[in-house]
C-alpha cells in the first residue's frame, strides 16, 4: 500500500513527495 501511494505522491510532485510523503506515508 505505501509503495502505491508512494507513486502517486510522486507522479503529483517530486518536490513536496520527497518530504510531505514521506512524513505521510
Amino acid at each position: 500500500m505505501a509503495g502505491a501511494l508512494a507513486s502517486v505522491c510522486a507522479n503529483w510532485s517530486p518536490m513536496w513527495s520527497s518530504a510531505a510523503c514521506t512524513s505521510v506515508c
